[in-house]
């Protein structure tokens, strides 16, 4: 099949070398959380680079549900669900030329924070495999919006995450936050010749901000490594996105803006950038 378009071409080789190859947070890394009982939505629509007569396009959304349980431990729960389409001649997705559209739920996570609101603290998480199989379309799309929740959408695997962040504030509203930690996938599909039972990745972040009473701002990179592929290198089994965050703290609620930009070839080559917003209420 020949593709009309580098971003379709470069979908399908993030597709082979990152899901079919191998195959966090509850909420996103962008979005603060409380020390009480929270329910949020998030919406994030991604803009694809469409050259040479592609028309790509998709949104997810994310159901968020935080509970502390106790003064050291914080429940929390996310359900994502994606909506994607295309319509081009000769489309990877579409290879009759006919418009095509899915959607989906995405894996379930389910984690607990340890020490929430102490500088250092610890996430704990798995996310059960209920992405189909069968709509590469929306898996994809959903991939490339969120590196750090790409495993959100992948189907034929379930995930289990430990991740140490660090957390630091002074008292001119000046914040760094770092993260880092291993993921480990495990295979619940078909499993083929060449294709291992298990894969390990780490995964990392780092960001700067602001905050004060009323507004916070986020800026950093989130990355995440392939450890299982020893063969390949570092820029071939990695990738990373840069992401700002703004949002505000008006009583219950806490709404907010996110902007992502893939920073490796295989996503730009793909992909402009992802645009989204959320809304968190203290119950």
């Amino acid at each position: 099949m020949e593709w009309k378009s580098k971003a379709e071409a470069a979908i399908a080789l993030f597709a082979c070398s990152m899901i079919a190859g191998t195959a966090g947070f509850a909420q996103s890394i962008w979005v603060e959380s409380g020390s009480g009982t929270e329910f949020g939505v998030e919406y994030q629509q991604v803009v694809f680079k469409n050259d040479g007569g592609a028309d790509n396009s998709g949104w997810a959304g994310f159901l968020i549900f935080s509970t502390m349980l106790s003064e050291k431990m914080k429940l929390y729960a996310e359900q994502p669900y994606v909506n994607a389409s295309t319509s081009e001649n000769t489309s990877l997705f579409s290879p009759d030329g006919s418009s095509s559209s899915e959607s989906m739920l995405g894996n379930t996570m389910i984690g607990v924070t340890l020490n929430p609101g102490e500088d250092w603290f610890t996430d704990l998480g798995v996310r059960l495999p209920l992405a189909q199989e069968d709509k590469l379309l929306a898996t994809v799309t959903g991939a490339v919006m969120d590196l750090d929740r790409f495993e959100a959408f992948v189907p034929n695997f379930a995930t289990a995450h430990g991740r140490v962040n660090y957390r630091f504030a002074d008292r001119s509203g000046f914040m760094l936050h770092l993260r880092a930690g291993p993921q480990l996938w495990y295979r619940t599909g078909d499993k083929g010749p060449r294709d291992d039972l298990m894969e390990l990745f780490l995964k990392y972040s780092g960001q700067l901000g602001y905050r004060n009473q009323r507004v916070s701002i986020l800026g950093g990179v989130v990355g995440q490594w392939l450890l299982t592929e020893s063969e390949q290198s570092f820029d071939e089994n990695s990738a990373h996105q840069v992401g700002l965050s703004a949002s505000l703290f008006l009583g219950r609620f806490h709404p907010g803006l996110t902007f992502k930009v893939p920073l490796d070839k295989d996503f730009k080559d793909a992909v402009k950038y992802t645009f989204g917003a959320f809304l968190t209420v203290a119950l």
